[in-house]
């Protein structure tokens, strides 16, 4: 966050201490020290347009229209909330602070990751944090050079800030985050409506501001920004200079079909034996096979007939893995498996379409 300016906090959760502790977490090792800064404590009621109170904004409520007036004297915004369904519910409210580079921190339920969480994954389910567990042990059974971890769809780095906590002591590990910073890009229209275009928007400044309270190194990460359909492309004047090393690990979170399907095209000259691909929203739209990440995976396996790629891990409400098997390190024993996996989403989607012309 900036030097310069006061944080303004915004929060639901009804006690000034824990808020306060709060702030204080995410401003921890940034150019903007908590001790001296003047912490603006509010309470939140937003989006303001949906509370159906019509009169001025009593003290201390606050809205997006006071936030904005502030901005001139704002160095950054935090914004805590009970749980992760209460942020998004609010977190487009600071849209026009992002549009001007104000970063915009999330607190409790979508805090970064700014230690190594503690996680038991074979004993409690795979989580999000037990995903990357799993991952890390997995990644240390690879020989590779340069391992690295890929990122579409980084949002505020809340993965990001997990993939560094548990891989980071790994030699000459790498990260790179592709991210529009302007919120989902070209959905089909059956995908819209669950994933608006503009949706799940955070600037470059807050992810930023995120890593550095995670203790990220700035020199081993790489950050492509802009709409992931044209970024992620080899010959892409926002690809010159970026290293994708050997990506051991690679998490796909850009929620619907064409920048997921061009993620995975970007990667295919790049993946190892056993590279693990993890796509957070697979099972997104009730697991329809016409759409989101699920039909980009389709695709591209029947593109790349070379390539077999085996399920591995579900994690989350949506998330799935799989392991990849390259040309040069085929390791599954079924080598069919999941060509006739795909082949009965292709067969369900004619089924489908038949009992709709019948």
């Amino acid at each position: 966050m900036a030097q310069n300016g006061s944080v303004v906090v915004a929060t639901l959760v009804q006690h000034r201490v824990f808020a306060e502790r709060m702030v204080a977490e995410l401003l921890i090792d940034t150019e903007l020290d908590p001790e001296n800064a003047t912490l603006e404590l509010h309470q939140c009621l937003l989006p303001w347009e949906r509370s159906g109170i019509t009169e001025e904004a009593p003290e201390p409520w606050i809205n997006f229209k006071t936030v904005k007036e502030m901005a001139a004297d704002v160095g950054g915004v935090v914004v805590i909330a009970h749980d992760f369904a209460e942020h998004m519910a609010i977190q487009s409210t600071f849209n026009p602070l992002k549009d001007m580079g104000i970063p915009v921190a999330a607190g409790f339920g979508y805090t970064p990751h700014n230690t190594r969480p503690r996680t038991n994954a074979a004993m409690t389910g795979v989580t999000y944090p037990g995903m990357f567990e799993v991952a890390e042990k997995w990644i240390r059974s690879l020989r590779c050079e340069k391992p690295s971890y890929v990122e579409f769809g980084t949002l505020e780095g809340r993965t990001m800030s997990l993939a560094w906590q548990f891989l980071n002591e790994i030699p000459n590990f790498h990260f790179v985050a592709f991210d529009s910073f302007a919120g989902i890009a070209q959905p089909m229209e059956d995908e819209a409506w669950l994933f608006p275009e503009g949706s799940f928007y955070a600037n470059r400044a807050t992810f930023e501001h995120n890593m550095a309270v995670c203790g990220v190194d700035p020199a081993r990460l790489q950050i492509v920004q802009g709409d992931i359909c044209e970024t992620a492309k080899p010959d892409s004047s926002e690809m010159v200079g970026v290293d994708l090393g050997q990506p051991t690990l690679i998490n796909i979170d850009v929620d619907v079909y064409a920048p997921s399907r061009q993620a995975l095209e970007l990667l295919t000259p790049h993946l190892v034996q056993g590279s693990l691909i993890i796509f957070d929203d697979y099972d997104a739209f009730g697991a329809d096979p016409t759409m989101g990440e699920r039909l980009a995976l389709t695709e591209w396996v029947e593109a790349h007939t070379d390539i077999e790629v085996e399920p591995y891990r579900n994690y989350g409400t949506y998330g799935r893995s799989f392991l990849v098997h390259t040309p040069n390190g085929r390791g599954h024993k079924d080598a069919d498996g999941f060509k006739s996996w795909t082949q009965g989403d292709r067969e369900a989607e004619s089924e489908a379409e038949a009992r709709v012309n019948a």
